[in-house]
């Protein structure tokens, strides 16, 4: 989409999203890391960063300049370091989102399991599918339960 626009129109397009993320996240209890383009990289309790994905695919689809999000959430232990994240939790999200549809928020099996019995979230199972540097692994799309 970014490959029309012009500077200013770029320019307006990042600064939306960015607005978009970090009220959501803020909203949800939840911290963005650090964003790189059209990307952010959010940390928080599973709930929360469940319900924030959700949120945020949610608005951006409303959001007259924001276009539909990709969204991959996983969970698991990080080494924090210097205001940053590491570790094979936070590739796992990265490639999970690289399989992601627009508007859709996918999830490791791993945060799936942590969140299974939350009567607000629904899962629909996807399979097991090749990531990119990982190998196999169950992805789940996550709902809201309505």
């Amino acid at each position: 989409m970014t490959e029309g626009l012009d500077e200013h129109e770029l320019s307006e397009l990042l600064a939306a999203f960015e607005r978009l993320a970090y009220d959501t996240a803020a909203e949800h209890n939840a911290r963005i890391v650090k964003t790189i383009g059209d990307e952010v990289m959010f940390v928080g309790a599973p709930g929360d960063v469940a319900r924030l994905a959700l949120a945020l695919a949610e608005r951006a689809a409303t959001d007259p300049v924001v276009p539909d999000v990709r969204i991959g959430i996983a969970w698991g232990s990080v080494l924090a370091r210097d205001g940053d994240y590491y570790g094979p939790v936070v590739n796992l999200a990265s490639r999970i989102t690289d399989r992601a549809r627009m508007g859709t928020v996918l999830s490791a099996e791993g945060l799936r399991n942590t969140l299974i019995d939350d009567p607000e979230l629904l899962w629909r199972p996807l399979g097991t599918k090749r990531l990119r540097g990982i190998g196999e692994a169950a992805l789940f799309v996550l709902r809201r339960a309505r």
